[in-house]
């Protein structure tokens, strides 16, 4: 992708095939950032580099996750629907 994007004379795609990696590399990226696709002028390599960092995140938040104690989780959720049982309770009390 750098080589293609450096506009070199060793370019390793076809223009065609260039510009449709390009546009599935900005609809993945617009998957997350909630940005428009449209923006082909956008650098490959950077997109790139920003769907790194987005799975990045993800998999440090899944690893934070498998960390975490299921018990206090687990109470908190219990009291939670204790909660909202009880508001429907009184909301249909009135």
């Amino acid at each position: 992708m750098e080589m293609q994007t450096s506009k070199s004379d060793s370019n390793c795609m076809s223009p065609q095939v260039y510009a449709d990696v390009v546009r599935q590399i900005s609809e993945i990226r617009a998957l997350f950032t909630k940005r428009s696709n449209n923006n082909q002028d956008a650098d490959p390599c950077n997109q790139l580099v920003e769907i790194e960092t987005y799975i990045n995140k993800i998999l440090k938040f899944m690893q934070l996750a498998k960390m975490a104690d299921p018990v206090p989780v687990s109470k908190l959720m219990r009291q939670l629907q204790n909660k909202f049982k009880e508001l429907k309770r009184v909301e249909g009390a009135e």
